[in-house]
């Protein structure tokens, strides 16, 4: 949340999420925790990733390797991965960016 934030730039970075920090946090408002709750309002990312099952993960940056879907499996698995969409459209490998699209063509490679 802001207010984790702003207790982060109060106490600085030293601190992480110490008992300094925790008790700016508290000062301030936040609850004092790491850990936003479940049911607190998420912005969503402009980076949308689909797994072949149609879970999605939100990301606020580009995603800098492939993935596959943690809810379909612990391990990666081509077979779960993630398709992404850039601001609601499709992507490619490539357009992604050249290390992602390097390493899904030595995933790609790697599992014929």
């Amino acid at each position: 949340t802001v207010l984790h934030e702003i207790a982060h730039a109060r106490v600085g970075a030293s601190h992480g999420h110490d008992a300094v920090w925790a008790a700016e946090a508290r000062r301030i408002g936040a609850s004092g925790r790491r850990l936003v709750p479940r049911e607190a309002p998420a912005i969503a990312g402009r980076w949308v990733g689909t797994c072949p099952a149609g879970h999605t993960v939100s990301r606020m940056r580009r995603p800098a390797v492939p993935m596959a879907c943690a809810r379909c499996g612990r391990r990666f698995s081509l077979a779960n991965l993630l398709t992404w969409t850039y601001d609601g459209k499709p992507v490619t490998a490539q357009q992604i960016g050249p290390r992602y699209a390097r390493a899904l063509t030595r995933i790609n490679k790697a599992s014929h």
